[in-house]
Parts: C-alpha cells; structure tokens; sequence
C-alpha cells in the first residue's frame, strides 16, 4: 500500500520544478492554505512530490487506498476530494516516517521532526469567523451553540485595576464556526454564561481558572461539564503548566503568533491583529480536545481528568474546605494562634471590602501590612499610622475588625503555620522521594509536577517521621494518587524498594527493585 508524499513545497526525485501552469503527474491537488482542492496555487516555484512507503493508517471511518498495479494518474483519481478536503491533514506536513533510499529531506518539518502519527490529523475545515456586537446576534450564536454537545471557549480581560476582571471579550469555537462576543458593546452574556454552566455540555478550556471565575460570577455557578486541556496534558505526560501555543505546535504541528498577549484588549476597534489573535486562541481547541481525550482513554485515566476538573472548579471558587487563601501572607510563621485569627479576619475583611467597591485588594490593605498588624495587635490607631503605606481613612475599620477577631474562641483559633524546622533528614529524603517520583512518571506518562508539590511529598515524610496522619489537604491521600502514587512512594519511604541507576543512557534512568535483606 503507497501513499502519496503531499505538500505543496516537497521535493522531486529529479529535482524539476512546477509553476503556477503546470501540474507535476505526481502531484496531489491539496487544500495546503494557498489554492483550493482540485487546484493548486503556487505563490513562488516549488518542488515536487515524490512517492514515498508510509504505514498504512486510518482516520475515523475512512482509510485511504492504493493499488500498487495502477500508475499515478489512476491513483490520485482514487483519492476522496470530500474526504481530503474535511478529515485528512491537519497541517501541511507530510505523513511519511520512512523515505526508502532517498537521501531528499523535507526542510519544514518542526524540529525535532514529528513521527507519522503526531503528523496525522484531521484537517481543520475553514469554520466562518462571526463577530458578534449586537444582543440579538447573541441569542442567535447561543442557540447554535445550545446543539453543540462540545464546545471550546477563551476569554481576554484586564484585571489590574478592579476585584472583578473586565470582561472585554469572549471566543467561542463550535465544530462548524468561531465567534468573538464583544461584551463591551453586547453588555450581559447572561445567555452565554448559562450555556457554560450547563452539564449536558462539554466546555474546553486551556488554564481556566479565571474562565471559572467568571462563570461563578455571572451564571451563579462553575462550569457544569469542563474540560481543561492544560490538565489534561499534564495527565498524559505532555507538561504542567503547559501553553496553548507549545500544546498546539506539540500535538497539532501549527505554530502561533503570541504578539497580542499583552494588548489592551478593551480598546475599540480592535485591530485585524488582535482579530485574528483572538480567533487562533479557541481555533484548535476541540482538535486538542479531541487528541488529548482519545489519549486519556487509551491510559485509561478519564476518571484521573474528571478528578482534576472537579478540583480545579473548587480551588478556583475557593469552595474547597481545606483551601485557606490567607494562609499564602508572608511572614505568618512568626505569629502566634490569637495574632493568626487577626490575620485571617483582616484577610477576609479586606476581600469583602475590595470587592464590594470592585479595587483590587492590595490597594484596600497590602499583604504585609495584614501581617504587621496581626503581629502588633494594638487597639489604638495611633500604633497604626505610623506605618509607612497604611491607609488611614480605613483605620476605625480596621481597629473594629481587630477586636472582633481578639474575642475568638480558643478552640477556634487557627492552627500554627508551619514553619521550616524540620531536622536535616526530612530534607534529605524528600529530595530522594521527588527524584523517585519524577522518574516514576516518566515512565507512567505523567508530568511530576501535576502529581504531587514539594510540599506534599515534605508532609509525608514528616508524617512519616513524626507517626503522624497526613494533612487533610495533602491530595496524596485521596482520589488517584492514594491508589497509585502514595502506594509507589511509601514503598520506598518504608524500604521496601530500593532506587537504583539503571541504564544512564536511557531518559528515564532510575529503577526501583526490592532489596536483598
């Protein structure tokens, strides 16, 4: 079975050219960006194709096939337009990983150069681009995307100068179109919001957490079916944090331009630039949908992913019980339990605050000086003026706030941070755990730093060490990680495995083997 080397710049085995009059007999008429199918369009003098052995393959329901008997003019009849034109090529790459004795090399490959199957990939049809400004058009656009049961969307803010973000625009991707909601001009996206919260629909994302938010913020509720395809990746070895642009060009073979990431995208117009931007940020979202679901499957780790997701929407709503966002202030390890709880209701007072008049909330109270006026726990204003940044026209509020957080009972008073003070062989084996643990996910396609945190594994050594239950928060004690990954690591930590050097050549090094007694 022989499959035609396709691209429109490809080398010829006898090195001629083809110009825009001319059709080379070996040369497949391919949709590659320039020219419509059934018609090449060249833009400068290219090379020419040669036929080349590739693996046979097969895309959905459809498998291209050649009889080996019948010359090329024959062969390319055979060929689906329908077919090319929709499900084939993701990009223009070629789909050969071997070219026989030829010594001829495609200089446009990515480097290092993709295998046959990362090339392989369903072509993106040409979806109509919609730019919506009107509330009418939106209730249109919803009601298309309402018989959608997938659909991808991005958002662009700014959110230096308010508690909320400005929503300044929203892209949506459906198999069929692209969108641009401009808020700016439409006002309420209640319809779309109500959309995303809508279990009976997956909504794609790439690093969410703020999509979340507004979410949360404007339907009342969390995306009801996510799909984040930064997590993902993370669950199939491919990187966390991984960007759009690395995850396209890894598993797509496209390269984007990123020279709009710090526009100030509340100006109008918008420029065809920040346009086209907008557009490529949800473009191959459901493509990365698809490929990085079809991997989970075949891991066997979509209930890994929908794990994820769940914990993603709680840290992001902060409806995780065991997420205290106060305790990220510096400098909490040298306060006492009763300057803790002034902390904390400082911390919750300045969020309220900050997001009743819509600041951002170093601007009602910075982080420091929440900890310095714990730590000082004075009642009188004047201890508090003197310090250098502390508005004062909040100072009756705050002196307020610190009374009523004094008046906490004992039994509910914050538990002490931890502080850096372990002995020297908690940090000797955590670092011995982690390494073990990045090898171990080398070898199980996963990425170390979705796992598990330095602090994880640095709590279940001093568990261990101190006989001592983990923390609640630690996410190595629940879900996928109890069942496969605590079990690895206490392996080792209990002695049961021993870490040897494999092979040093190999990428992943490191063994584990159970010890001679």
């Amino acid at each position: 079975m022989t499959v035609l080397f396709i691209d429109h710049v490809i080398e010829s085995t006898h090195g001629d050219y083809v110009r825009p009059d001319h059709h080379h007999p070996l040369a497949i008429p391919l949709n590659a960006g320039r020219g419509r199918v059934g018609h090449i369009k060249f833009a400068r003098r290219v090379r020419v194709a040669k036929v080349v052995q590739v693996r046979v393959f097969q895309l959905q329901e459809s498998v291209i096939k050649f009889d080996q008997r019948a010359d090329t003019h024959e062969r390319v009849a055979k060929i689906n337009n329908d077919f090319l034109s929709d499900k084939f090529f993701q990009h223009r790459n070629c789909v050969s990983q071997r070219f026989g004795q030829s010594k001829a090399r495609p200089r446009y490959y990515p480097n290092p150069r993709p295998s046959w199957q990362q090339c392989v990939r369903h072509r993106m049809p040409d979806r109509p681009e919609i730019f919506v400004s009107d509330a009418g058009e939106l209730a249109a656009c919803c009601d298309h995307i309402a018989t959608c049961p997938v659909f991808g969307f991005d958002t662009e803010f700014i959110g230096e100068n308010t508690y909320h973000p400005h929503l300044c625009l929203v892209q949506v991707a459906t198999p069929s179109r692209l969108f641009l909601f401009d808020p700016i001009a439409i006002g309420s996206l209640d319809l779309f919001w109500k959309l995303v919260a809508d279990a009976s629909r997956v909504a794609v994302v790439h690093a969410g957490r703020e999509e979340i938010r507004l979410c949360r913020l404007w339907s009342g509720q969390p995306p009801g079916n996510l799909f984040d395809i930064q997590v993902a990746a993370g669950l199939v070895g491919l990187g966390y944090p991984t960007g759009h642009g690395n995850l396209v060009a890894d598993l797509l073979g496209t390269r984007l331009a990123k020279a709009e990431t710090l526009t100030d995208w509340s100006r109008r117009p918008l420029t065809p630039q920040q346009i086209r931007y907008a557009y490529d940020d949800v473009r191959y979202l459901l493509a990365l949908h698809e490929e990085l679901h079809r991997r989970l499957q075949r891991l066997n780790r979509l209930d890994w992913v929908r794990e994820e997701f769940q914990l993603l929407m709680r840290r992001a709503v902060q409806d995780d019980p065991e997420f205290e966002p106060w305790r990220k202030l510096r400098g909490l390890g040298a306060l006492n339990r009763q300057q803790l709880a002034v902390a904390r209701a400082l911390f919750i007072w300045r969020d309220d605050t900050a997001a009743r008049l819509n600041r951002p909330a170093r601007v009602i109270l910075r982080d420091d000086l929440i900890v310095e006026v714990a730590r000082r726990n004075s009642r009188r204003d004047r201890d508090l003026i003197v310090l250098r940044g502390f508005p004062r026209n909040l100072v009756g509020q705050i002196l307020e706030v610190v009374e009523q957080a004094r008046q906490t009972p004992a039994d509910q008073l914050p538990a002490l941070s931890e502080r850096d003070n372990d002995p020297p062989q908690v940090g000797l084996v955590t670092n011995l755990l982690t390494v073990t643990l990045a090898s171990w996910c080398m070898t199980q396609s996963l990425t170390p730093a979705l796992v598990a945190s330095s602090s994880d594994v640095r709590q279940l050594v001093r568990s261990r060490l101190l006989g001592a239950p983990m923390p609640s928060e630690s996410t190595l004690i629940s879900g996928w990680r109890a069942t496969h990954v605590l079990p690895m690591l206490m392996d080792v930590l209990n002695g049961k495995k021993a870490i040897r050097v494999a092979d040093l050549k190999s990428a992943s090094p490191l063994e584990q083997i159970v010890p001679n007694d």
